[in-house]
């Protein structure tokens, strides 16, 4: 039988997932600009990549990855230059794209729904954001006396995937609207290019000095 206690702490892990989400991020940024340029079902598998990467993290946690990065930290500062270094890879791609649109007159191809997952989950796996979250938040919902922390992690990091995908799916499905009278405007266009390529690489720059 469930303890209420535990359905307490589940509920406050639920409502901690939730700001973590509702903090604005690269993956959030990635989402909205997937919504706007690819479509809104292309985003949604974008967004399911990144909550797999949520899982992995959570079962990962549960094994003990927050010990194994607390023990030896330069694998953590590693994931931090990958990470940087990414979300310029990002920034750049996102400028080189619109360089090409404007100079050769074509439509970029979009991309497949693996590649939208691919890229979500990297997103998110890369994110010191959610690392720092499933390192120092995550393990103190785990509970050693029940055992099998593998299994809670994976259900704490299914109840995150939730709040996640409920929040995200809302914004998709906006920005999707939206989307339709910005593109309407290549000025609109450029400068929304340019704007999300400088947060990824802010977002890249936080994360090397922070």
């Amino acid at each position: 039988m469930i303890q209420p206690a535990y359905i307490h702490d589940l509920l406050a892990f639920a409502l901690a997932a939730l700001f973590i989400v509702l903090v604005p991020g690269p993956n959030m940024t990635y989402l909205i600009t997937c919504a706007a340029s690819q479509g809104k079902k292309t985003a949604i598998f974008a967004l399911l990549g990144s909550n797999s990467a949520l899982i992995i993290l959570g079962v990962l946690t549960g094994l003990g990855l927050n010990t194994l990065l607390q023990a030896v930290p330069n694998i953590y500062y590693a994931l931090k230059i990958i990470g940087a270094f990414y979300f310029f890879w990002l920034a750049f791609k996102m400028i080189r794209n619109g360089k090409k649109t404007e100079n050769e007159k074509i439509k970029i191809n979009r991309i497949s729904p693996l590649r939208a997952y691919q890229t979500g989950f990297l997103t998110n796996v890369l994110n010191p954001k959610a690392v720092v979250f499933y390192i120092a938040i995550f393990p103190q919902f785990l509970i050693p006396s029940l055992g099998h922390l593998a299994l809670q992690g994976t259900g704490l990091a299914l109840v995150h995937a939730l709040v996640s995908f409920i929040v995200n799916s809302t914004i998709i499905f906006s920005v999707n609207r939206v989307a339709v009278f910005f593109h309407k405007s290549e000025r609109i266009k450029t400068i929304s290019r340019w704007g999300i390529a400088t947060i990824f690489s802010a977002f890249a720059v936080r994360i090397l000095v922070k």
